[in-house]
């Protein structure tokens, strides 16, 4: 087969049915039906597990820095997200203070790379989520901010009752 050598773009490595699991990896080489990692995978796929290659398309280079954000201004919604970020790739939240959180402050999905530094999650009633990280997201790391009457500071899709579907975050740093 013929050889193709990406440049450092992330790729999804699934087992089937695709979007149940995975994990985020980048590719140094693709030569018929294999593939060379430029780090060592995370999960086991056995022959059975019919492991799935599918290019992912980033969002590169995205910085959110000194903003505040009042969120839920007495908008009643079923689930409101502050700030949703989907296959990105070096996502930079830094000094940012959201408040009135109520559900979910930020939810990170499928990114690689993220760095949440120096942020204030703020919820008048106890009862939301800070930072929520799933969908294979990896190499997060969340360093030096408050959480103010959250119910959660930071959790992935484990505490959702998800961890069967594989959905958690890998590699994080807090």
């Amino acid at each position: 087969g013929q050889s193709a050598k990406p440049a450092k773009e992330i790729w999804l490595v699934d087992k089937a049915p695709v979007g149940v699991c995975g994990e985020l990896v980048e590719i140094d080489a693709i030569s018929g039906l294999d593939f060379t990692t430029s780090a060592p995978l995370l999960d086991k796929y056995d022959t059975a597990d019919t492991a799935k290659l599918a290019k992912i398309t980033t969002v590169d280079d995205v910085v959110l820095e000194n903003l505040r954000i009042i969120a839920n201004n007495g908008v009643a919604t079923s689930n409101p997200r502050v700030i949703s970020a989907l296959n990105c790739k070096r996502l930079r939240i830094k000094d940012v203070r959201i408040e009135g959180i109520k559900t979910f402050g930020v939810i990170v999905m499928g990114c690689w790379d993220t760095k949440i530094e120096g942020c204030t999650f703020t919820d008048d009633v106890g009862a939301g989520v800070a930072v929520f990280l799933g969908g294979a997201s990896q190499w997060t790391t969340i360093r030096d901010c408050s959480f103010v009457r959250m119910d959660a500071g930071v959790t992935d899709t484990t505490a959702l009752s998800l961890s069967t579907v594989g959905l958690g975050p890998r590699r994080m740093v807090l």
